[in-house]
């Protein structure tokens, strides 16, 4: 939705990262072409017709130790990926009435995480638009 508030989650990730750790990385969604490293995208909705919420055996399954989605309101709740690793999940409360997964607030994104430590949750505002960004880990 906002090339904006991906910048922002982006930034917040590139502070929490730990430098030593070499990260194989999967995006969910879209990343606004912005210049990160990933090993994978995975889209919602993919020219080849896949939908990345019937993709969760192949998503649990890979390698990936750094998941990131800002496009969480697009997809199944996150707790449905079980990776061990660090997680940059955002989402909003725009609704355009396609969104699946929109939420209302902070902690209504977070309680659909799944998460088992969260070391930055915020609420920013961009465009008209709240975006809640999360950064956290499972074990």
């Amino acid at each position: 939705m906002s090339k904006l508030a991906t910048e922002y989650a982006i930034t917040k990730m590139n502070i929490f990262l730990d430098n030593d750790i070499e990260y194989n990385t999967l995006v969910l969604g879209s990343i606004h072409n912005l210049p990160i490293k990933y090993d994978r995208i995975m889209d919602w909705d993919t020219p080849d017709g896949d939908n990345v919420n019937f993709m969760f055996p192949e998503i649990n399954s890979g390698e990936w130790n750094l998941i990131i989605n800002c496009c969480c309101e697009h997809m199944y709740p996150m707790s449905e990926v079980t990776l061990a690793g660090v997680y940059v999940l955002q989402s909003n409360n725009f609704d355009l009435g396609r969104y699946i997964n929109k939420c209302d607030n902070l902690q209504d994104h977070i309680n659909q995480l799944g998460l088992d430590h969260i070391y930055f949750a915020d609420r920013k505002i961009f465009r008209g638009y709240e975006y809640y960004t999360v950064i956290g880990e499972k074990d």
